[in-house]
């Protein structure tokens, strides 16, 4: 009874695990963890063929997280979505007629969905770890611009009543004069959408070029 739990028990500290591997396999493996019940039920081959990979890939990716085998991952899903599921989960989720009243219910049901991928996909130790390293900083400064520029305003504002020395940048202009100055002992945040915004990133390679 023992070595059958133990079998089936997700792997200690599988944000870490996931950290190790590359880019492109963080990016298979995340929507399935903020989003299990999506995937609990499917066979390697069925998730494969969903996220746009190969059988082969997502054992290796499960391997590489510290799970046995597939089945093991499989069973890690299903508590996953047990652990975390809310009664909004056991809703039927109605189909849009296409009219403003159906699209506005399906964006809040969009977003309460997200709520719930971050919840789920949430590392109380990472979090901990960046507040530190924020309340250590010599100066924190967030960078972003366009449809950005509303996120980076709002966290640099709750960062500012905090009394941290935060610096807000969302111009091309205020971004290269902001960064110029960084060293090691500050840390920057950037906020960016699909390819990157040119300003944002590289105000960001020139953060890192300092050090930051």
């Amino acid at each position: 009874m023992q070595k059958t739990a133990a079998l089936h028990r997700p792997p200690i500290h599988l944000a870490e695990r996931i950290d190790q591997l590359s880019t492109k396999r963080q990016e298979i493996i995340r929507p399935i963890l903020e989003h299990p019940r999506d995937y609990v039920l499917l066979s390697v081959r069925a998730l494969a063929k969903k996220l746009g990979t190969d059988p082969a890939t997502i054992v290796r990716i499960v391997h590489g997280v510290g799970f046995a085998n597939y089945k093991q991952f499989q069973r890690h899903l299903h508590e996953l979505s047990l652990a975390f599921a809310t009664s909004l989960d056991t809703m039927p989720q109605s189909e849009s007629s296409g009219g403003p009243d159906a699209q506005a219910r399906d964006s809040v049901f969009r977003d309460l969905k997200n709520l719930q991928g971050l919840k789920n996909a949430l590392d109380p130790a990472r979090l901990g770890a960046l507040a530190k390293k924020l309340y250590a900083a010599r100066r924190i400064v967030f960078l972003g611009g366009d449809l950005a520029a509303v996120l980076v305003d709002y966290l640099g504002y709750q960062l500012n009543l905090l009394g941290l020395p935060v610096s807000v940048a969302t111009s091309p202009g205020a971004a290269t004069h902001t960064v110029r100055s960084l060293t090691r002992h500050d840390v920057v945040v950037s906020i960016t959408f699909r390819r990157g915004l040119r300003q944002t990133v590289e105000a960001t390679q020139q953060a890192r070029n300092h050090g930051a």
